[in-house]
């Protein structure tokens, strides 16, 4: 499989805001921490039950980098909101909380997956589950079921209260 890389901007997209890029950063030092761990959880528990997760693992190699999906692929197309990308950072740092390991096999579709539900939560007018997954690169199915998993797994609470948006959005505050 040939993988092509084109170079991609933050500032080229529509929903561009200089959190974004520190926020992204971060998630791809999560994930290569996942990585040297080498522990690929097909697994997490929520309120003591087994919830399966195996629906985010890739089966193949997956040819682009997390930082080059999110930007060149998923705010090129989605066409949301910075605050949804944001609130899809909060919700995958949920899904960790409750003990999952983010790793180059599985962040792709878990941040996808994350973007999907913050868009339909957050945003008026949005694409379908058909374009949605076109633009993931998975079938409508494997949608279906990554948003049935990850929302068993968040106990169907997508909320994120203002107030905690605006503290992670300070986080990622450049330093003066």
């Amino acid at each position: 499989m040939t993988c092509v890389r084109d170079s991609y901007s933050l500032r080229d997209c529509r929903s561009y805001c200089p959190q974004l890029e520190k926020a992204i950063a971060a998630l791809v030092k999560v994930v290569r921490v996942g990585d040297e761990r080498g522990e690929a959880s097909a697994s997490a528990v929520v309120d003591g039950c087994v919830e399966d997760i195996s629906v985010f693992n890739s089966v193949g190699k997956v040819c682009s980098g997390i930082q080059e999906y999110i930007v060149g692929r998923l705010c090129k197309f989605v066409n949301c909101e910075s605050r949804s990308i944001l609130c899809a950072f909060m919700v995958l740092d949920t899904a960790c909380a409750r003990g999952v390991v983010l790793h180059s096999g599985n962040i792709h579709k878990l941040f996808f997956t994350s973007l999907v539900i913050t868009v339909k939560y957050l945003e008026d007018e949005h694409w379908n589950n058909t374009t949605f997954a076109k633009i993931g690169g998975v079938s409508a199915d494997q949608l279906f079921a990554m948003e049935i998993a990850l929302f068993r797994l968040l106990d169907y609470n997508v909320h994120i209260p203002a107030a905690e948006l605006d503290d992670f959005i300070s986080d990622l505050q450049p330093s003066i």
